[in-house]
């Protein structure tokens, strides 16, 4: 048997740990009914300028140029850390 790993490798325990790794991310602009994102949140809504942490995977699929989040990139991973 081959012993390959696939990208994403579904049933690798590393995999799964870097997917859920939670990353901030300034939201944008006002988003309707979302406020459930922000724990400390009172509000249905999430306020534009609120920092939330939201896990690895759902950032990668937001992409680069997202109007609604803004990653902020930990600083383990900027050059002059």
């Amino acid at each position: 048997m081959n012993n390959h790993s696939y990208y994403p490798n579904y049933y690798a325990v590393e995999d799964i740990f870097v997917t859920q790794e939670k990353v901030e991310c300034k939201v944008n602009t006002k988003l309707l009914k979302m406020g459930f994102l922000d724990a400390g949140s009172e509000s249905e809504d999430l306020q534009a300028g609120r920092t939330v942490t939201l896990p690895l995977w759902y950032i990668k699929e937001l992409k680069i140029n997202n109007p609604y989040f803004s990653v902020c990139v930990p600083d383990i991973y900027k050059n002059v850390h």
